[in-house]
């Protein structure tokens, strides 16, 4: 039986601490991102680099099933980052609508991934719940759209605590799971690290 392959936990954990912290300084600094206009310099960057461990994982362990849903939910990521980055004085309307359809795609493509996972892997319950509250969060941010810089900013935070929390809980859950002996593969930050099939 396929299981996660607990070399990689660290990358789940780092990933959500490193989330956990930017949902912390959103709420807490809110006022400073809100009145400077400094928003898109903290978020750009977040959701680049971690796009770019998604694909990175992805390729690395390319032979493995359902690798290509960590490499789309990358992909997606790099580019909500670099267009966030590169378009200058970017209205905050169109920002948060990047960061919502952000949050929506790849909440699909977690919730895809531990359907599809549901029988080869242990955790991906705490992958569907990342999924589901992600899509959540976009609903919720588009529907509130108008609803000024500094109510959103803290409802961004919020959500950037939940999913940490989620992805570090993966990550130690992945550290617990015995590794297998044969050829492995993974889907690495962006989706279950899922081993191939033992070949006996």
């Amino acid at each position: 039986m396929s299981q996660l392959f607990p070399r990689y936990w660290w990358a789940f954990a780092l990933r959500g601490f490193l989330a956990v912290l930017f949902g912390l300084f959103s709420l807490f600094c809110w006022w400073i991102i809100a009145i400077f206009g400094l928003f898109v310099f903290f978020f750009s960057p977040f959701v680049f680099f971690e796009g770019l461990l998604s694909i990175i994982a992805a390729f690395y362990n390319r032979g493995a099933e359902y690798w290509y849903v960590a490499l789309l939910e990358g992909v997606v990521g790099v580019l909500v980052g670099i267009l966030t980055f590169v378009w200058l004085g970017i209205p905050e309307v169109a920002l948060f609508v990047f960061i919502a359809a952000w949050a929506l795609v790849t909440g699909i493509f977690k919730l895809i991934a531990s359907i599809q996972l549901r029988k080869e892997i242990e955790g991906e319950l705490l992958l569907g719940l990342n999924g589901f509250a992600s899509i959540l969060f976009g609903l919720i941010l588009l529907v509130r759209i108008n609803a000024g810089a500094p109510n959103l900013v803290w409802l961004i935070g919020v959500y950037a605590i939940i999913f940490g929390i989620l992805t570090m809980l993966l990550g130690f859950k992945i550290r617990k799971t015995p590794a297998p002996q044969g050829r492995m593969g993974s889907l690495g930050t962006g989706a279950p690290v899922l081993l191939h099939r033992l070949e006996r």
